[in-house]
């Protein structure tokens, strides 16, 4: 059953937001370069940093929900601790911006990209991998689940590296612009979004033969979601949510689910790390759940006045956060 969300407005633009493990802290970057700590059960906002010199693009906090690590245009990556006003630990300033960034699931090593550049931490801060030369800029990364491999996407091809090593273990080509990238819980999948409105879908062992094209997409697909099970796949790409079954043999031949309620374009996707409700957002600001095994009809959860932005889970499933464009940030429990 639904409740009230508790609501607050930050005033700036929301790039990312994330929860620690059990739902304790929320910390939300923002466009302006400043970080906000949320409190989940005031609703308040706890402290608000000057995080980075520019806009942060990427934000995410390890298994353990100890270390938030965040990334910005500004070049640099740091990561912090919730009791210090303080980041105790940044890399060195680079000239690209730093787009993305991804603990492993472990929580063991930091990923973080910007421009053509690849590079990986330990959890002390010491770099352990620094991948370059790559064709073109990194259009996204996704680790496995095993933390032991990071798939990296650029143009034309995904290509996933060994842990510590810089020669690349398989090199799935397709001759697109990636736009987002996913790898399946379980890490047998691979997903990735592309300009050209399709999906391009992988299955382990990599390499052996074609990967499957989804098309019929009304625009580019950059929101995917896997659910926990690796069962079934969500994507954007237009005013409806299209899940494909990727169980058993795979998507090839079977008909995708179609969640129809939203009457704009995709603007957010999310599953629940435990369970099988998932969270849309679109550009007319409505924010849907829905439960795809059970229904193809969703329940409005609440509704922004401008477009949602963010949707992000807690690490056990039990908060979610949505923030719109103009900063205004719902929490439900």
């Amino acid at each position: 059953m639904l409740t009230r969300p508790l609501t607050l407005t930050l005033n700036e633009f929301p790039r990312a937001a994330a929860w620690s493990l059990q739902g304790e802290h929320l910390a939300v970057g923002l466009g302006d370069g400043s970080l906000a700590w949320i409190e989940p059960g005031s609703g308040k906002v706890q402290r608000r940093c000057a995080a980075h010199r520019a806009g942060i693009l990427g934000l995410g906090w390890d298994v353990q929900g100890e270390r938030l690590a965040t990334s910005g245009e500004d070049g640099r990556v740091r990561i912090w601790l919730p009791s210090q006003e303080n980041h105790y630990w940044e890399s060195g300033e680079r000239s690209e911006w730093v787009e993305f960034l991804a603990w492993s699931p472990d929580g063991s090593h930091l990923a973080s990209a910007g421009g053509n550049t690849v590079q990986v931490w330990d959890r002390q801060g010491r770099r352990v991998t620094c991948l370059e030369g790559f064709g073109s800029t990194v259009s996204g990364l996704a680790w496995r689940s095993d933390s032991k491999a990071l798939a990296v996407a650029t143009y034309g091809v995904v290509q996933v590296f060994a842990l510590g090593e810089d020669v690349p273990t398989a090199a799935l080509v397709w001759k697109s612009s990636f736009v987002s990238l996913a790898w399946s819980p379980d890490g047998r999948h691979i997903a990735a979004g592309t300009q050209e409105n399709t999906v391009v879908y992988w299955r382990a062992p990599f390499g052996d033969g074609e990967p499957l094209q989804m098309s019929g997409y009304a625009s580019k697909v950059k929101q995917l979601a896997w659910d926990h099970r690796s069962c079934r796949l969500a994507t954007g790409g237009g005013e409806i949510v299209t899940v494909w079954d990727v169980s058993g043999s795979g998507p090839e031949g079977r008909r995708p689910q179609q969640l129809i309620g939203h009457e704009q374009r995709i603007t957010a996707l999310a599953y629940k790390p435990r369970g099988d409700v998932l969270a849309s957002g679109s550009k007319d600001g409505e924010l849907c759940l829905w439960n795809p095994l059970a229904s193809d009809a969703g329940v409005r959860a609440h509704t922004f006045t401008q477009p949602v932005e963010v949707v992000a889970w807690s690490g056990n499933g039990a908060r979610l956060a949505a923030a719109s464009t103009d900063g205004t940030v719902a929490l439900f429990s």
